[in-house]
This record gives structure tokens, sequence and C-alpha cells, in this order.
């Protein structure tokens, strides 16, 4: 039988690599323009998903042996509205409850990439050892959507990428 968390951790796998391929393909000082004094450039964008999925780490090593709450039907519809919702041209702020993901802009991209490598190996490492007969059971808090399962976390994951694929696209057009 495949590994359902696999699968989904190897397409948000696959999103973050295209997200960082659409920034290495700029040259550098396009990578860090912004296209208007409050946005964010591109760099930063990526910035944002590496700290939330740095955010998320914590609580996927505090359920890793599945020892979260069961979940109800509840969170399939509420992660079927956030995947929707990430997945339209919609502009999103960040929650309030999540205002320490927002981006500090001191990175580049070299290091950037280096330590979202990191992360992601912490996060494969987390998704290849949690147990397959537990995948019905909390690991994550949304700040919005609410209590998630380990798919539904790493379709997040998946989801949130692809969202910012769209902001990448549309810095892109403005900074020319």
């Amino acid at each position: 039988m495949p590994n359902i968390l696999m699968e989904h951790f190897e397409r948000a796998e696959a999103a973050r690599n295209t997200l960082l391929g659409m920034i290495a393909s700029c040259p550098k000082e396009q990578q860090g323009k912004k296209p208007s004094p409050e946005a964010w450039n591109m760099i930063q964008v990526a910035e944002h998903l590496f700290n939330a999925e740095q955010g998320i780490l914590p609580q996927l090593k505090k359920y890793g042996k599945g020892e979260g709450k069961k979940a109800g039907l509840s969170a399939s519809f509420r992660s079927t509205l956030l995947s929707l919702f990430m997945r339209s041209p919609a502009k999103i702020k960040v929650p309030k409850a999540a205002a320490g993901i927002e981006p500090k802009g001191n990175l580049d991209f070299e290091s950037l990439n280096n330590s979202w490598n990191a992360l992601r190996e912490n996060i494969r490492e987390w998704a290849v050892n949690y147990p397959t007969g537990r995948l019905g059971h909390y690991v994550f808090k949304h700040p919005v959507a609410g209590l998630m399962t380990p798919v539904q976390t790493m379709q997040f994951l998946e989801d949130h990428i692809a969202h910012h694929i769209q902001q990448i696209e549309r810095i892109k057009k403005q900074i020319g």
C-alpha cells in the first residue's frame, strides 16, 4: 500500500522546487526588488513560506507518534475550504495569530535555500517515521482553519506554496 503521507510530502516538495526555480531563474537584483514599497520581494515570499514551515515543525514533532486527538469530519471540511481558498488568486494577509511568519528581509537566496533544504529534511524524516495507522489524528493547528491531520498538513504546505507561486508570477510581471 502506498504511503499517502509521503505522496503528499513529495507534492509539497515539488511545489517548493518550482517556486525556488522561478526565483533562481531571475537575476539577483530582480530577486530582491519590490514591486512597491509595502510589497514583498521574491526572496521575502520564500522566507515567509520557510518561516511558516519552521513554525509547523515543532507541532509535527510534538505529535510525531500520532498522540494527537482523532480528527472529526469538520477537519476535512475546513481543510478543503482552506485548500480552495489558497489555490484562488485572492490576496491574503498573514493571519494575526501567525504574525511571526512574516519575512524580515535579511536573507539572501542561497542562505534561505540552504536553511529550507535542512528544514524540509526534518519534515521528511517526520513524515517517514509517522505511524500510518494514525493518519486520522491531529498534528497541526492552522491559525485560521484549525486542527489538521498529517495528510491535510502536507496538502496545506503544497497549497500554501501554490498560492505564493501566483504571487511570484505577479511580482515578476510588475518588476519587468
